[in-house]
């Protein structure tokens, strides 16, 4: 051993990718009620850094309710809320062990072995170390993909709860819910065609696109009555559900030169793929309670489903 030997470079993987992140949230909402009606509305911003130095994480916000007594016989309501947000470098499991294991003789950065200084690209910045010489992780750096490989989540959601409230007489009710959810996924993934695994076929660009829409109706008749020590609950109920799902997904290699992420400007098709999904649920439900001195119960009920998951002859 050189007792005369310096170390010339070093990888400080845990300082590069760890960091005090700064979460911002900002809330703003408005309430008021009359006798007839009350109303709610809220608007939000998040900002989330995350504690590794490659996260991102950005929401906006809205949400409104809304009840009004039209008479003695009729109410209605609403409840709607909306989101759009966008996610880019989560903290998989991978990352965590790739903390745990990446030895720190492995440099983040290409370095040159005889003067352990830097190797700069043309524009004189540091050109980050894929390790195809590492015995473990080979090929790949995270902090390079998260310079050069957008890859971002992009989530839109609107979400709706809405009623109306018929009273026939005291204790005999009528309620109808309609309950709608409706959500569009994005993905844009892009890999550089300069650094990397992708470099030897020129980078990739793949979009995806995953979108989700689903209601549900039910109807409900409840009796309510009390008569001395006895006390009588029923309730007949009939509910619909309704769900699709889509999926469109595509993928191109070949990219002219750096910096374009559109898939119509790559020049070799990898992949392609579309699916979809509908679900249909039709139920009857009915329950009946019966209670006496609030000592003893006796309850009782029944549901049957048909689901479009089977043959129409076994629904």
């Amino acid at each position: 051993m050189d007792p005369n030997a310096k170390l010339l470079y070093s990888g400080n993987w845990r300082d590069e990718l760890f960091r005090s992140g700064l979460r911002q949230e900002y809330t703003v909402n408005f309430s008021g009620k009359s006798k007839k009606a009350d109303y709610y509305l809220s608007a939000g911003y998040l900002n989330d850094k995350g504690v590794f130095s490659i996260q991102r994480f950005e929401r906006y916000s809205t949400r409104a309710s809304f009840n009004y007594s039209v008479n003695k016989w009729l109410k209605v309501g609403t409840n709607i809320s909306l989101s759009h947000s966008v996610r880019e470098g989560s903290a998989a499991e991978n990352m965590v062990w790739f903390l745990r294991t990446m030895p720190s003789v492995y440099p983040v950065y290409e370095t040159d072995q005889t003067t352990g200084q830097f190797i700069l690209d043309k524009n004189g910045n540091r050109i980050y170390d894929y390790g195809d010489y590492r015995k473990s992780w080979q090929g790949w750096n995270p902090l390079a993909d998260d310079a050069y490989n957008h890859a971002p989540w992009s989530h839109d959601d609107v979400s709706d709860r809405s009623y109306f409230e018929i009273t026939f007489m005291p204790g005999l009710k009528w309620r109808t819910n309609l309950s709608v959810d409706f959500y569009q996924y994005n993905y844009d993934g892009y890999t550089n065609s300069e650094y990397g695994y992708a470099a030897g076929y020129k980078g990739e660009v793949y979009k995806e696109s995953d979108r989700n829409f689903a209601y549900t109706i039910n109807n409900l008749l409840t009796y309510e009555k009390t008569f001395g020590d006895h006390s009588l609950s029923v309730l007949l109920g009939q509910e619909a559900y309704y769900r699709q799902f889509k999926l469109l997904s595509a993928s191109k290699r070949g990219l002219p030169f750096p910096g374009v992420e559109e898939i119509g400007s790559a020049s070799v098709m990898n992949s392609m793929n579309s699916y979809q999904d509908n679900y249909r649920l039709l139920s009857w439900l009915g329950r009946v309670e019966y209670d006496y001195k609030d000592r003893y119960y006796i309850s009782g009920s029944f549901r049957t489903d048909g689901s479009s998951r089977f043959h129409p002859d076994n629904r």
